[in-house]
């Protein structure tokens, strides 16, 4: 009877925990998304502030890469659902 309810105790508690860590990973991913949203975003008025064209070019070629970041981290929260 003990053993039934450490199995018990120790599934529920394996379940607490796997709940707990896709909490945490799902806020980590928000965290992410929001950051490339906030990065991209001070790129575009740099973009439009940038007195050279090489400059300019630069810091498009680094925005583009931002928004690709931003992608991947869209698709993975949307494969698990927590993109609302």
């Amino acid at each position: 009877m003990v053993d039934l309810f450490q199995n018990n105790q120790n599934q529920q508690g394996n379940q607490k925990q796997k709940s707990q860590d896709q909490l945490a990973d799902q806020a980590i991913l928000h965290d992410m998304l929001m950051t490339e949203k906030h990065i991209s975003s001070y790129y575009d008025v740099t973009v439009l502030e940038s007195a050279r064209p090489q400059i300019r070019q630069a810091l498009q070629h680094i925005q583009q890469e931002e928004q690709q970041h931003a992608e991947e981290i869209y698709q993975a929260m949307e494969k698990r659902g927590w993109y609302n």
